[in-house]
């Protein structure tokens, strides 16, 4: 049995699906069954994602093969060049983990991933390309593929919904958040103390909803002798009091997460947050706007906010006026972070595969 994962988002750059591929990639190969070859569609030069894959693969499995692409995911090219690049010898099932790609690919089965309809919905407000390029095309790969991948149960019925996918069709697949502690915590080199500063992550997409946390957080300090500084890790503006952090390692963000007062997580549609998670995972505490995707995460309403400025800035200020954490907060992130791992993502995937290819 042969199946391809498209792995070419793990390059990209892009936290949440860049991730997602990679991690995929590196777990995948120890949940396989016997006598299956599974080969990773990577960037060429094939990402270290390949070799990570070839380390984890089972004694009894040959190893997995890269199979190096020069088209990018989302790019025009791809939709004749993956499909010649896996031509050459039979298909079983591909699986694409990002919503967009080639439409004909030499394969018997498709597995597809659509993680949340925010470029269908959000943007095909005010672009008639994105309504167009991914009304339309999302919905014809959806229904193309054999099963769906979602990350959330929220996320999973707005996608059956859409798309008038039949009952069964669209499968919840929450990543993982282990990740996180791969690497040692290490401090930025901003002047940051521990427990003495907010933290948020900055993005130019509007969903993100980064004009509004600007906004709250600049009525925060109006409200407060001593306001606490925010570290934005991204690329914006600045402003007063913000610490803009535009590139951080994994261990920096990690420290992030075990050292920050407050987690600011306040964008306006989510299919899965996966900073949001990353925060709780590493016991901090977190204000995230009260949307689906973040109830599924939060835990209580304590920690979920309107969107209105001034709520979130009254609730900032109570925060920062808090004593810092305390165990309990440690104790719910050890055991979300046990809750959600890459290897139980791959696993789940693994029994899609065989679901899939059994029918």
């Amino acid at each position: 049995m042969r199946v391809v994962f498209d792995a070419r988002a793990a390059a990209t750059g892009h936290h949440g699906i860049s991730r997602v591929a990679g991690e995929l990639a590196r777990a995948l190969p120890a949940e396989l069954p016997a006598g299956w070859q599974l080969d990773l569609l990577t960037l060429a030069p094939a990402p270290e994602a390949a070799a990570a894959a070839n380390a984890h693969a089972k004694p009894a499995l040959p190893p997995p093969r890269s199979i190096a692409c020069r088209a990018r995911p989302y790019s025009v090219r791809e939709q004749w060049e993956v499909p010649r690049r896996l031509r050459p010898e039979p298909l079983d099932l591909y699986h694409l983990p990002t919503f967009w790609g080639p439409f004909a690919v030499p394969a018997r089965v498709r597995i597809h991933t659509v993680y949340d309809l925010i470029h269908v919905d959000y943007y095909g407000r005010s672009k008639l390309r994105y309504r167009v390029l991914y009304g339309h095309g999302v919905a014809r790969l959806a229904r193309a593929a054999k099963l769906v991948v979602a990350a959330s149960a929220a996320a999973a019925h707005d996608v059956a919904e859409r798309f008038r996918l039949g009952a069964g069709c669209v499968r919840v697949i929450p990543p993982g958040v282990d990740h996180v502690f791969r690497e040692p915590a290490r401090a930025p080199a901003a002047a940051l103390a521990p427990g003495e500063f907010i933290y948020s992550f900055a993005s130019p997409r509007p969903h993100k909803n980064v004009a509004g946390l600007l906004a709250a957080y600049a009525e925060y300090r109006t409200l407060v002798a001593a306001p606490l500084p925010l570290a934005l890790a991204g690329r914006t503006p600045a402003a007063p009091g913000v610490v803009v952090l535009p590139s951080l390692s994994d261990g920096e963000l990690r420290w992030l997460h075990e050292n920050a007062r407050l987690g600011l997580f306040l964008s306006e549609c989510e299919g899965f947050d996966l900073p949001l998670l990353e925060s709780i995972a590493c016991g901090c505490p977190v204000l995230a706007s009260d949307i689906a995707a973040h109830r599924d995460l939060v835990a209580g309403p304590a920690a979920l906010t309107p969107l209105a400025p001034s709520e979130i800035a009254r609730r900032i200020a109570e925060w920062s006026r808090a004593p810092l954490r305390d165990g309990g907060s440690a104790e719910r992130g050890l055991a979300m972070a046990a809750r959600f791992t890459w290897q139980a993502a791959a696993r789940g995937v693994a029994a899609l595969w065989r679901e899939a290819l059994s029918g």
